[in-house]
């Protein structure tokens, strides 16, 4: 389950000194970045998993900081880099759905793989997922950082997958 940002993307601060702006994905909108935009698939991804000690609240509303610092290229781990076609999805495990809610969607875990696949019980699961995706492998780590530094002692990082999709 995502949430979007409703913010206007005319509220993004203005980056005169950055030259390719063409890509850019704000973070603001109906639908979060990552889910309709952008519309080609970049290639570089990092899934960052945590799970969440405490209230969630504050944590993503930080988070929600974060993720609009990065893909306006103003957040430190990132300075210089242009944050192109960055886009950063977050998730919400069923753990926390049903601390809301039991009856919201998503307040229940994933029904298990078949016979064929066969993960590791510290492979799955979790309660935050973060989703970072760019066209430049070099935003990932930094983008990672930036969350990690945000979120902080707030959570344990549970697992991670780095992955790269080829051309179609």
């Amino acid at each position: 389950m995502g949430c979007s940002v409703a913010e206007p993307a005319s509220r993004l601060p203005e980056t005169p000194h950055l030259v390719n702006l063409v890509n850019r994905v704000s973070p603001y909108g109906p639908h979060q970045a990552g889910l309709v935009l952008p519309h080609q698939p970049q290639p570089q991804l990092l899934m960052l998993v945590y799970d969440v000690r405490g209230e969630p609240g504050p944590l993503l509303a930080a988070l929600g900081t974060t993720i609009a610092a990065l893909t306006t290229g103003t957040e430190r781990h990132v300075a210089g880099i242009e944050p192109g076609d960055l886009t950063l999805t977050v998730g919400i495990g069923p753990r926390l759905v049903s601390a809301v809610d039991p009856a919201l969607p998503g307040a229940t875990a994933l029904p298990a793989f078949g016979a064929h696949e066969r993960l590791a019980d510290e492979d799955t699961g979790g309660d935050l997922l973060v989703q970072i995706c760019a066209s430049d492998g070099l935003l990932l780590p930094g983008a990672a950082a930036a969350v990690a530094a945000t979120l902080g002692s707030a959570v344990s990082e549970r697992w991670r997958q780095r992955a790269f999709r080829g051309p179609d």
